[in-house]
């Protein structure tokens, strides 16, 4: 019995695979681009305060400590923009209030409170953004519904 001989034939690239060929370039060049620019040109590169000294409470967890370097860094931010966690019946007046007692020392507040934490940084990267503190307040307001009655 005989084999079948396979015959070779060379198919010119369809306008298909030059399409899928064009958009995986185009694709890769936008990443690399991408990449390289990073994802936003005017962000602001803010290196984070540390304290060495803060209280045991900070360590909480990663993200309260986070929250307390973010608001060693920009405290008239978050003093431009209240907390909605219901601490005003504490007597605080901003997000500020939650990090930081008016003396200069820490408050415990915001080491076990997810919206203080929150708040802090969201505004921090708002304020990387190169947003004013108005409208990080404005942005923050509308996103935490703060309502000044």
């Amino acid at each position: 019995m005989k084999t079948a001989r396979r015959i070779k034939v060379n198919k010119p690239i369809g306008d298909i695979t030059k399409i899928t060929i064009g958009l995986l370039v185009l694709a890769v060049s936008v990443a690399a681009v991408w990449c390289f620019l990073g994802p936003s040109h005017n962000s602001k590169d803010i290196e984070l305060e540390n304290d060495s000294n803060f209280p045991r409470y900070v360590y909480n967890s990663g993200k309260s400590l986070l929250a307390y370097r973010i608001a060693i860094t920009i405290p008239d931010v978050l003093k431009a923009v209240p907390c909605t966690c219901g601490c005003t019946v504490i007597g605080h007046t901003s997000s500020k209030d939650c990090f930081m007692k008016d003396n200069g020392s820490y408050s415990p507040h915001a080491a076990n409170c997810d919206i203080c934490q929150d708040i802090a940084i969201d505004a921090f990267n708002l304020y990387k953004q190169d947003y004013s503190i108005r409208k990080i307040q404005s942005i923050l307001r509308k996103k935490y519904e703060i309502n000044d009655k």
